[in-house]
């Protein structure tokens, strides 16, 4: 008997008659074989449902496309069916045979139910099972229920599932991380939730750069680069072991927007890699390549404006006295850069003269001085806005800026340290080897501060 063939009614006219076992699985054109209830809860017969539970109908049998009962009720996105089959005993971990391969807490996930979801964790789904792995586009992943949330960019059940212990998968050779996914989503919050809950934002291990942070780099978002960066004090100047720089991979990845903050930031331009090879070289080789690679092809080529605003960036330095190589010099040697150059002399004229905001240094300082001299020299200077230091210096202002905000972060953390050290000065004893003592573990401090800028 085809029990697409029959209704509801006369379904469970069999089934209380007797004639029809409760747990017999029919026929199915559509889904090739389901069961007595699974039909029933796809075709919403409540009393049926609830006479199968009361008889004790085997809850976990599971039919080729269908899975489980329980997997029925998640895709119809039933909640009180769901409840009544946890509660009457379906396994909320069982793994079902054939095609239907996740179980169902995955499913649940998949279909974007979240009250069903948190219903399963709250009755004992294992938060961290990896159903299956497969590759994608975006590479090869462990589905656990983690990575599907995350894949679906589901933000709350992702704080679900980690609030329940939910392991965030770290990879393994050939299969990307959880943090690797998130990367994948350009999702700032995603990212922040998976750092407070304890990922680790990793840029080389083992003498490369991790594929994390690689992924990172080409959303090319300067907020997610930050992300990775923001624990890394030094990462202007850190290397893998071929001595690619961090700057060299942007242009290699075509990350446009953090290549020029990291030009903001003060990146030495004047570094070559093991193979003697600058920036510049660099991006006029991937111009080359990409040349190559979309003849007669409508695709934009990122390695045409990086070479430019390489170019700009060292005449920019130039301008302002800044050393450049002599190979950098000849590089933008040449009639075509002259406008840009006298743009850029007339901006450094104003920036000597004009005061930076409640000191009594000009914006030119911002060359000259380094990040703890400028700290000790903006005493009372204490925000600054980005918007109106471009609109008076659109040439330079966002090197300005950078440069003044990690000022104001230094100069706070000097504060604090002056704090420290009166709290700890006026709570010991009045005794000349305790102060003496003290003094010099607080000049130690500042001076191994001093010496990290």
């Amino acid at each position: 008997m085809a029990v697409n063939s029959c209704d509801l009614k006369m379904i469970e006219k069999l089934v209380k008659s007797g004639d029809l076992n409760i747990n017999s699985v029919l026929p199915c054109d559509q889904y090739r074989e389901i069961s007595v209830l699974q039909f029933a809860i796809m075709n919403s017969g409540e009393e049926l449902i609830d006479f199968l539970l009361n008889k004790n109908v085997e809850l976990n049998i599971s039919t080729v496309f269908l899975g489980t009962a329980l997997h029925v009720a998640i895709k119809e996105k039933n909640l009180e069916v769901v409840k009544k089959l946890v509660f009457s005993g379906a396994d909320v971990n069982v793994r079902p045979s054939h095609y239907e391969r996740l179980p169902p807490l995955h499913r649940a996930i998949q279909c974007g139910d979240y009250e069903i979801t948190k219903f399963l964790v709250m009755s004992g789904a294992n938060v961290s099972v990896s159903a299956y792995k497969e590759a994608s586009i975006a590479g090869c992943y462990h589905w656990s229920p983690l990575n599907i949330a995350i894949s679906k960019k589901d933000i709350r059940v992702i704080q679900l599932l980690l609030k329940n212990n939910a392991t965030i998968d770290q990879g393994s050779y050939g299969v990307k991380s959880s943090l690797h996914l998130a990367a994948s989503t350009s999702s700032i919050e995603i990212l922040q939730i998976l750092e407070n809950f304890g990922a680790k934002f990793n840029i080389i291990k083992d003498g490369e750069y991790t594929e994390e942070f690689e992924e990172a780099m080409r959303q090319d978002n300067i907020d997610i680069f930050k992300l990775f960066v923001k624990k890394c004090p030094n990462f202007l100047e850190i290397s893998d072991l071929c001595g690619e720089t961090v700057a060299r991979q942007a242009i290699i990845l075509g990350s446009k927007n953090i290549l020029n903050y990291l030009l903001d930031c003060g990146v030495d331009i004047n570094v070559v890699n093991n193979d003697d090879s600058s920036l510049l070289d660099i991006a006029m080789e991937m111009n080359i390549h990409l040349a190559d690679l979309t003849f007669n092809q409508e695709r934009q080529d990122p390695s045409s404006a990086m070479i430019k605003t390489i170019q700009d960036h060292i005449i920019k330095l130039s301008a302002a006295g800044e050393f450049v190589t002599e190979k950098y010099l000849k590089a933008v040697d040449g009639e075509h850069f002259q406008s840009f150059r006298d743009k850029c002399e007339k901006e450094i004229g104003e920036m000597k003269i004009q005061k930076i905001r409640n000191s009594n240094l000009s914006y030119f300082s911002v060359f000259k001085k380094n990040v703890h001299r400028l700290a000790v020299g903006l005493t009372n200077l204490d925000c600054i806005n980005k918007d109106e230091i471009l609109a008076e210096f659109p040439v330079y202002g966002s090197y300005i800026f950078e440069k003044l905000r990690r000022a104001l972060d230094r100069k706070e953390l000097l504060k604090n340290a002056e704090v420290l050290h009166d709290i700890f000065y006026m709570d010991l004893p009045s005794l000349v080897g305790c102060r003496m003592f003290l003094d010099y573990l607080f000049n130690r401090r500042q001076n191994g501060v001093r010496s990290n800028f």
